[in-house]
């Protein structure tokens, strides 16, 4: 035998009824609180339901996977090394082999490997809006790009590349393309900043190193334009002074060629 209670609440008023026997859950759950926990209910399905929904369609739209294209470009080089009083020169011919990132009709990364001279210099890495490393931070693309330079190459060894600058201001990554070519930018500086003589001019503000590449490539007939520029800073004394000078001296590699996809590059 069961004596229980229940109340309903109606315009601020409180009605309470006794009774006794097997409760029935009219009784146990009040109408009123019985409604408001099948409306919870409906709520936290429907919020579970948009939920899930949200995830599927997360799922459905992930970016596709970037596009990589290697090419291998043959072509000369040409070697200008400056000194205080002349430069010399000096050419040789050789393949560079590059490697493209598109993402989404955009690229946003480039590496290049040349040979000079029957050597394999270390690989540089072009990032657009990130450094050296930031294409390599983004494991799900990464072994595709690692793969495409490995067989452009030919050579499953990929130099690493080089070191992160302590200051991010210090490089500068811009990459440009349309339906006609692919041009890319990037300047490097390091060390403090000194006065030299720059081009003939006396006490000239500039960084200790600055480094530039340049290039352009014509999608259409696969030309291509490299230039590779040094700018630094040594200490030169000329016979008789008192103390050595400060000069920036300037060394500029250019490569000019024709590229063609690995797909079609005979082996």
């Amino acid at each position: 035998m069961f004596r229980f209670a229940r109340h309903i609440s109606r315009k601020g008023q409180v009605i309470y009824r006794q009774g006794s026997g097997r409760p029935s859950w009219r009784d146990v759950v009040p109408g009123a609180t019985a409604l408001r926990i099948g409306t919870k209910l409906a709520g936290a399905m429907f919020a579970l339901l948009v939920a899930g929904s949200g995830i599927a369609l997360a799922e459905k739209s992930s970016p596709p996977p970037p596009k990589i294209t290697g090419l291998v470009c043959d072509g000369t080089f040409q070697l200008v090394t400056g000194s205080v009083d002349s430069s010399t020169e000096e050419t040789f011919d050789g393949p560079v082999h590059l490697v493209l990132v598109d993402r989404e009709g955009d690229f946003v990364e480039v590496r290049a490997q040349a040979y000079e001279r029957g050597i394999l210099v270390p690989e540089q890495v072009f990032t657009l809006g990130g450094g050296v490393h930031a294409g390599m931070t983004d494991t799900a693309y990464a072994g595709l790009v690692g793969q495409a330079a490995a067989l452009v190459l030919n050579d499953s060894t990929i130099t690493k590349a080089p070191a992160m600058p302590e200051n991010p201001d210090d490089l500068m990554v811009e990459i440009t393309a349309t339906d006609m070519d692919v041009m890319l930018t990037q300047s490097l500086e390091s060390g403090p900043e000194i006065r030299a003589r720059v081009d003939g001019k006396p006490l000239v503000m500039t960084r200790e190193s600055i480094a530039t590449t340049e290039l352009f490539l014509d999608r259409i007939n696969g030309d291509i334009t490299m230039v590779w520029t040094e700018n630094r800073v040594r200490d030169h004394k000329v016979p008789g002074a008192i103390r050595a000078a400060k000069v920036q001296l300037r060394n500029e590699k250019t490569f000019t060629g024709s590229c063609k996809p690995v797909a079609q590059q005979t082996f």
